[in-house]
């Protein structure tokens, strides 16, 4: 699993996801999206009571990741869930399915809007790890 660390912005909130592949980019951007909801959440994967399928196609593997979030914050206000976990059935890079698992709440931490292309740009860097930049909407 790779690593993700929260950035401040005026009426935006971002995380910085670090990952050792694709996989690990999509699953640990889930779990940041779900500490930005719920903070109290977000390390209680196994607490997961729901999962549903996510299937998403897109042009590139960035706005694939962003419409793959997209897909899950509204799976999220749909159903009143935090999602805390993601397992990636098949990964190209233009299409995703993934099962993702959910906690439901009675409210979230963070009304997020939207999960938006700024600053997104998944990025393999020299060491073959890769980064982006996940921007939402509060």
């Amino acid at each position: 699993m790779g690593s993700f660390q929260e950035i401040d912005h005026t009426a935006d909130k971002g995380i910085k996801i670090e990952g050792g592949s694709l996989q690990d980019i999509f699953e640990t951007s889930v779990v940041g999206l779900a500490h930005m909801s719920r903070e109290d959440l977000a390390k209680d994967s196994e607490t997961s009571s729901e999962s549903y399928i996510v299937e998403v196609e897109s042009e590139d593997v960035t706005g694939l990741l962003v419409d793959f979030l997209s897909e899950v914050l509204t799976l999220s206000h749909i159903h009143h869930m935090v999602f805390l976990k993601a397992d990636i059935v098949l990964l190209e890079e233009t299409n995703i399915r993934a099962k993702v698992y959910g906690q439901k709440v009675d409210h979230f931490d963070e009304d997020i809007k939207a999960v938006t292309y700024h600053k997104a740009d998944i990025r393999q860097k020299e060491d073959e790890t890769y980064e982006t930049y996940i921007v939402v909407d509060i």
